[in-house]
């Protein structure tokens, strides 16, 4: 089964945003599209198979236009039941 994480910013336009993962107590690391992500650089990620990814906590870091300010939303677990 899929899952899907969206986030609801209020930002000016040209905001960029970045899907990030953390397994354990790894640090937090970007997702790239590819394999079982897609849409990682949009507000909404998407994954298409969450098989294997039970209790991995996922973010979305989004940043103005200049790249001067960021915006870091709270960890959300993936829970595969």
């Amino acid at each position: 089964a899929g899952a899907t994480f969206s986030v609801v910013v209020s930002v000016p336009a040209g905001a960029t945003y970045q899907g990030q993962g953390m397994c354990g107590s790894a640090a937090y690391g970007n997702i790239a599209n590819g394999g079982v992500y897609s849409t990682a650089t949009t507000a909404t990620l998407n994954i298409s198979n969450s098989t294997g990814l039970n209790g991995v906590k996922y973010r979305c870091v989004v940043t103005n236009a200049a790249g001067t300010a960021q915006v870091t939303t709270k960890g959300a677990e993936l829970t595969v039941a």
